[in-house]
């Protein structure tokens, strides 16, 4: 078995790493200095303080620092807002700071998973299907979740507002005109989604439900009367010392046994701790929320946590965004203050904050120190501090996408064939072949493939890095046996070091096993680049395959969709928004598996792997290589996309390495040149599809198969010998 080799021996080893002073610099965002990375902070959660914390260290970075944020949505919606997107004022877009675009364009690392336990002794994060991640510093400011227990069936049936990153918006927005909807919870939001939905549906039916608390529990009375007043005038029905004690589909029951009927439920109650907060050894109030003092420490001194998730030193604070949104400063300070071993600072929460609602009238109610203000006047005050808050933190959006062409990272990180063909010897180059025999007549294949970091959650690059490389091996007709790693990883400490390696090589040996494909060693060395670079050379063996000639009109199949390059260009260069992102990285994680592990039962009569040349130039090789094939028709329409892709090609986003793509293919190509689909045709992919041919007669009986397996795929041409080209129509 080969042994892993290292240029560094950091790279495998892992040591305790000494107290290493760090220092502050000044940095422009997307310009992250090269030196030595030494320590780690992660931050748990895409909260307001959070946002500030990235806002801060983007613009003044610590020189070895390396920062991560994990967190479960790509977006997160502005709280303070979402009843001016409810009543039709805001697009959903317009709410949303995206995390991904902040951490992409600051220089942070982005790990979109769930937490479900914190180690503050081992300085460790564990997940479900993960390594655990180590850090040096954390800070959690996490949503909160509406309390279901005291209702029957809530959790089941009601449309719950907290926390508001995981709001189904389709829900709570579409085809309610004529519907009875129940709103259970009067507190401020309640109030403000109750008035916003009759605002935008004239014909809606509201029960308002108060519980025992009543209205606005910690508003004065006059302020009380003045609500209600609004409410009765927008026929909004407030039930009022009734509390709610079931929840079903069609229905709200109330504890004197009263029965409404209705076609949705809102929950809008107090908000309660995730439970896997209790996995870990912070230190919890009784209610399940992080203790912490007034430096925003928790019992670890090097664990912060802010915003809606803490007990503050013992004080019974509000769960309001006002106090998270002033927290951020503090927080931010303290946890840079810590790591360049400065006294911090204490955070002294306002006894009284101003309380915005906006009425859906045109007017807001302002309330502090037990007095109330309304008017038009205050309806503008909030949407200037609404989109003074959020702007804020939508810094990319000064980037303008039309001149700002990112360059590609994965597969699209290659140099392009047009060098290649006129550089390297003939007997190299010649036969392209996704993967080669070992020996002649041998019934054993090796295939190398190597890709850049498209993604900065090492454990994702891990197995997406694997996935790459062993679809080489399937569309050799091949199972995977044994493999070999090559990772360049950035100059870093050693436990950064060991903690990297670590993570990627359990997401590189988890797809490896699930195929039964042996990591038997490789060889790491440092390099440059910020990000790990990873490569992989796999043997196969190849199963026997019957001999049969391709004929014309065989069947051209494309699994998976098409889009990862332009995808990643759109959202790096600010042109969609990286919800998008999604789909795309569900396609590289799980990668061609079930397609290898049924390929016997398929047996093609060709395949080929789409990858960083793209399907028009893959096509074309295939051409290029078998005798029986004189031309392929391709049906543009058949292909499957990506969402997100037909809103790039509209504006004319193109990957980096697309023109090179279409430079070196498109005179092998019969097509409107001018057609937008060019810009699919040669993206770039990583973990593309496997593009196969089968006979004509066949594609019932795959179809099947393929269906049965639950692989994504499309009928995208056929085998046309009516001419000697690729051909798209």
């Amino acid at each position: 078995m080969a042994r892993w080799q290292s240029g560094d021996a950091a790279a495998c080893k892992a040591v305790n790493s000494g107290s290493i002073p760090l220092r502050a610099s000044k940095c422009k965002m997307n310009n992250s200095s090269k030196k030595q990375i030494e320590k780690d902070l992660v931050l748990i959660g895409g909260g307001h303080s959070h946002l500030n914390v990235l806002q801060s260290f983007s613009m003044d970075k610590i020189d070895g620092l390396r920062i991560t944020l994990i967190s479960d949505v790509y977006e997160t919606p502005y709280s303070g807002m979402l009843p001016g997107f409810v009543e039709n004022h805001y697009s959903l877009d317009e709410i949303q700071i995206d995390l991904y675009k902040i951490c992409y364009h600051g220089n942070f690392r982005f790990i979109n998973s769930k937490v479900n336990k914190i180690d503050g002794i081992k300085n460790l994060i564990y997940f479900k299907n993960r390594p655990p991640l180590s850090f040096d510093y954390l800070s959690i400011n996490i949503g909160i979740n509406n309390d279901t227990k005291t209702i029957k069936n809530a959790k089941k049936y009601a449309l719950k507002l907290k926390p508001i990153s995981k709001i189904n918006y389709n829900e709570i927005t579409n085809n309610l005109e004529g519907k009875k909807v129940g709103v259970i919870g009067s507190g401020p939001a309640g109030v403000e989604i109750s008035l916003a939905l009759k605002k935008r549906y004239n014909e809606i039916d509201i029960f308002l439900f108060t519980g025992k608390s009543g209205l606005l529990s910690n508003y004065s009375n006059s302020s009380k009367d003045s609500i209600l007043k609004n409410l009765t005038d927008a026929n909004i029905n407030v039930i009022f010392k009734d509390e709610v004690s079931e929840v079903s589909k069609n229905k709200i029951v109330t504890k004197s046994s009263k029965v409404y009927l209705i076609d949705k439920a809102i929950l809008s109650t107090n908000g309660v701790s995730p439970k896997w907060l209790k996995k870990t050894n912070l230190l919890l109030s009784r209610e399940g929320f992080i203790q912490t003092n007034n430096k925003l420490q928790t019992n670890f001194n090097h664990i912060f946590a802010s915003g809606d998730i803490i007990n503050f030193s013992n004080k019974n604070l509000t769960k309001s965004g006002v106090y998270a949104v002033k927290s951020g400063s503090v927080l931010t300070k303290n946890i840079r203050n810590i790591i360049l071993d400065k006294p911090l600072v204490n955070y002294h929460p306002q006894k009284y904050y101003l309380s915005i609602i906006g009425l859906s009238n045109g007017k807001a109610l302002a309330y502090k120190y037990n007095l109330y203000f309304t008017s038009k006047l205050i309806l503008n005050l909030k949407k200037y501090i609404d989109l003074r808050f959020i702007n804020k933190f939508k810094l990319y959006n000064k980037i303008d996408y039309k001149k700002n062409i990112m360059d590609c990272k994965g597969c699209a990180s290659k140099i392009n064939l047009t060098t290649l063909k006129s550089s390297l010897p003939k007997d190299i180059i010649k036969s392209s072949e996704d993967a080669t025999q070992i020996t002649k007549g041998s019934s054993y294949v090796n295939s190398i493939d190597m890709i850049t970091s498209i993604v900065t959650d090492p454990f994702l690059l891990g197995k997406i890095s694997a996935n790459h490389a062993l679809s080489d091996i399937y569309a050799s007709f091949a199972k995977p046996l044994s493999a070999l790693m090559i990772l360049q990883l950035p100059k870093s400490s050693q436990s950064v070091h060991s903690n990297d390696l670590k993570q990627i090589q359990e997401g590189a040996k988890l797809v490896l096993n699930e195929n039964s494909c042996i990591l038997s060693g490789g060889h790491t060395m440092i390099g440059q680049d910020e990000s790990p670079v990873i490569g992989f050379s796999i043997v196969g063996k190849t199963f026997k395959r019957l001999n049969k000639k391709i004929n014309n009109h065989d069947v051209v199949i494309l699994t998976e969709k098409l889009g990862t390059g332009i995808i990643f260009a759109g959202v790096n260069s600010n042109a969609i928004s990286s919800k998008y992102i999604k789909d795309v990285s569900n396609q590289l994680e799980k990668g061609n598996n079930k397609f290898g592990k049924i390929l016997n039962q398929i047996n093609p009569l060709e395949a080929t792997d789409i990858t960083g040349y793209g399907l028009g130039n893959h096509l074309i090789n295939l051409i290029n290589r078998n005798k029986d094939i004189k031309g392929i028709t391709i049906l543009k329409d058949k292909i499957k996309l990506f969402e997100g892709v037909n809103e790039c090609l509209q504006k004319n986003v193109n990957s980096s390495f697309y023109e090179q793509n279409f430079n070196y293919g498109k005179n092998q190509v019969f097509f409107n040149k001018n057609d937008l689909i060019n810009k699919i045709f040669f993206d770039p992919q990583t973990v593309g599809g496997i593009a196969f041919i089968i006979p004509q007669k066949s594609y019932l009986k795959i179809k099947n198969i393929l269906e049965k397996n639950e692989i994504v795929f499309s009928k995208i041409g056929f085998i046309d010998n009516s001419h000697s080209h690729l051909r798209v129509l």
